[in-house]
């Protein structure tokens, strides 16, 4: 035999079972129960990485120290915003940040019944560095009267931040001067 009920109130209860066979004869059994509140599960950490994060990678988010007093199992989730926006609902999240933008992800614990307190962690996504794709020094064979000049070509920021790029002359590891000459 079963029964469903979701009616019951919190505190302790009794069901009483009665079965009468065919004869007349009756049977009886008792169970005492305590109806209680389910506990709220909880997370420790939430931690995004890389960090430093930069335009063009993949963020993870990750938690650590899900607890739930009554066992159930971890039924948590997760959400993205960047600057306030939503923007995904995974443990990844892949572009629609750039150079600056604040990216928070918020982990909310769930056991199937009820939300945890919500832990979240939030970061910049810092300035990617620039490059160059080639560097000269002209002549190519220079004696102690010329004069050489280094130049550079495929300058490179994929924040797009414009070229802001300086030139520092080093001998035997020691600087001596700046400039292109």
């Amino acid at each position: 035999a079963g029964f469903s009920m979701d009616t019951l109130s919190l505190g302790l209860h009794t069901l009483t079972l009665s079965v009468t066979d065919t004869t007349g004869l009756v049977g009886q059994g008792i169970v005492n129960f305590e109806v209680v509140e389910n506990s709220l599960p909880s997370i420790g950490t939430v931690s995004i990485d890389p960090d430093p994060s930069y335009l063009g990678d993949t963020l993870v988010c990750s938690y650590a120290g899900y607890f739930d007093a009554d066992g159930h199992p971890d039924n948590s989730s997760y959400q993205w915003k960047i600057d306030g926006t939503n923007a995904g609902n995974t443990d990844t999240l892949s572009g629609g940040f750039v150079k600056g933008d604040k990216v928070k992800c918020s982990v909310t614990p769930n056991d199937g019944i009820d939300d945890g307190a919500k832990v979240s962690k939030t970061i910049t996504i810092a300035n990617t560095l620039p490059s160059v794709s080639s560097v000269s020094i002209s002549p190519a064979t220079p004696t102690l009267a010329d004069t050489l000049s280094c130049s550079y070509t495929g300058f490179d920021d994929a924040d797009g931040d414009s070229d802001s790029s300086s030139i520092e002359w080093f001998i035997a590891g020691n600087s001596v001067g700046t400039g292109t000459n």
